[in-house]
């Protein structure tokens, strides 16, 4: 038979685990369809730096474009998330999204911190590309 030491510790860490899980999904929710917005030079060479930091990161040729968006879209595979990215030129302006989905195309809740993350890579990149200072 469990003490009620033992069963306070283990509602404890149920707790834990759940309000952890409710934290990330609320935070996922919160940033999932935000754009977040930063500064570049003019349109024409924001899209030639954007085009050519996607092509090379990701290694692929599958970027579509358009005269003030472009998006990318990895397929989600048994073992990794599926991950879209939009990236939307507004004259000097640059606003990106990076959204991760699960085989069957529901938004995952649980990736929203590396989503983020990703983001940020993406604008420093940029902007060290811009600057001359990216030499992949």
């Amino acid at each position: 038979m469990l003490d009620q030491g033992t069963l306070n510790a283990t509602g404890l860490i149920a707790l834990s685990v759940f309000f952890l899980v409710g934290s990330l999904s609320l935070y996922s929710l919160v940033k999932d369809n935000r754009l977040i917005r930063f500064k570049g030079k003019s349109l024409e060479k924001n899209k030639i730096l954007m085009s050519s930091l996607l092509r090379n990161k990701f290694k692929t040729d599958l970027l579509y474009e358009g005269d003030q968006i472009m998006t990318y879209y990895r397929r989600g595979s048994l073992w990794g998330f599926a991950m879209r990215i939009i990236v939307l030129l507004d004259d000097e302006d640059v606003l990106i999204n990076v959204s991760r989905f699960n085989q069957i195309g529901i938004k995952s809740p649980f990736h929203g911190v590396s989503s983020n993350k990703l983001s940020r890579s993406l604008i420093e990149d940029f902007e060290k590309l811009e600057t001359g200072a990216l030499m992949d």
